[in-house]
C-alpha cells in the first residue's frame, strides 16, 4: 500500500481504519509488559 492512502478499508466487512491510528495501536500492544526505565535527572560524571 502506498504511503498516500491513509486509511485502510477491509472489502469483507467494509471497515475503515485510519492507518495511522491502527500502527498507534500495534505499537501500543507490543511495548505492554515491557519495562522502560523512567527517564534520571541525574548527570552521569
Amino acid at each position: 500500500m502506498p504511503l498516500k492512502n491513509r486509511a485502510d478499508v477491509c472489502p469483507p466487512c467494509d471497515r475503515t481504519a485510519d492507518r495511522n491510528l491502527n500502527t498507534a495501536k500495534n505499537l501500543e500492544r507490543w511495548f505492554e509488559g515491557i519495562f522502560i526505565p523512567g527517564r534520571s535527572d541525574k548527570r552521569a560524571s
